[in-house]
């Protein structure tokens, strides 16, 4: 079967059908809205004018920096230091799951994103970039050798995985895409796009009640995953013979 519109390509462009729902425009105090004095996201435990540190909830490796990150935290060694990255990622996927409305959660979104997006190399956060872009454009192979180079470099970055599994099932390489799927869980077990990625792969191979489980599993980290609802309303009205 060939893949749909469904595994989109590029930044800003909704990854298996994994669309935000429409908030209101964001103000310039939003404490998770980028502007050039401010990191796209809150450091967990930073204070103002004190970069968190061991004893005060900060994160490791996280110092004063001119960088401009919140608290004077040095964003760039945040994002090179894996414990610090999984900290952080953990507070905002808990933040995401216990979300009060759909505002509230596409911010803690746009913030999980930037996360996954920095890598702390600056070399793989460009090949990342460029293979997104010309996934986007349609150059399927070309996006491929450019993921390949970059997991070769970063193999424990899970983004990496999540996007080349992306340009394997636009490739109808549904073992591949399975593969990579799992392998961007194994290092961040709540990726929720790459769970949805997960259902949709399983859909196309016929295995419609894992599928479903692992849509629900998608709407247990993030709520707000509307091709996730819809999903396990399709499947469920077909496997189940009931209504969500």
């Amino acid at each position: 079967m060939t893949p749909g519109p469904l595994a989109v390509l590029g930044p800003g462009e909704p990854g298996w059908g994994v669309e935000e729902a429409p908030v209101a425009e964001r103000s310039a105090d939003d404490p998770l809205m980028p502007t050039p004095d401010r990191a796209p996201f809150p450091v967990p435990g930073a204070e103002a004018g004190q970069p968190p540190g061991p004893g005060r909830g900060g994160l490791p490796g996280a110092g004063p920096s001119a960088s401009g990150g919140p608290g004077g935290i040095d964003t760039d060694a945040v994002f090179a230091n894996p414990q610090a990255r999984a900290q952080m990622l953990d507070q905002l996927y808990d933040a995401l799951s216990n979300s009060p409305d759909a505002q509230a959660a596409s911010r803690v979104q746009d913030a999980i994103k930037t996360i996954w997006q920095r890598t702390g190399s600056p070399t793989v956060d460009l090949l990342l970039q460029r293979a997104m872009t010309i996934g986007q454009e349609g150059d399927y192979e070309l996006s491929l050798e450019i993921l390949n180079a970059a997991i070769s470099l970063s193999p424990d970055t899970a983004e990496t995985w999540h996007q080349r599994a992306m340009v394997h099932f636009l490739r109808e390489e549904n073992s591949k895409a399975l593969s990579d799927l799992r392998r961007t869980l194994a290092l961040d077990p709540k990726h929720y796009e790459a769970i949805v990625g997960l259902g949709r792969v399983l859909e196309h191979l016929g295995q419609k009640e894992s599928a479903l489980a692992v849509y629900r599993r998608a709407l247990q980290v993030n709520p707000y995953l509307e091709a996730a609802r819809l999903a396990v309303e399709d499947l469920s009205r077909e496997i189940e013979g009931q209504d969500i």
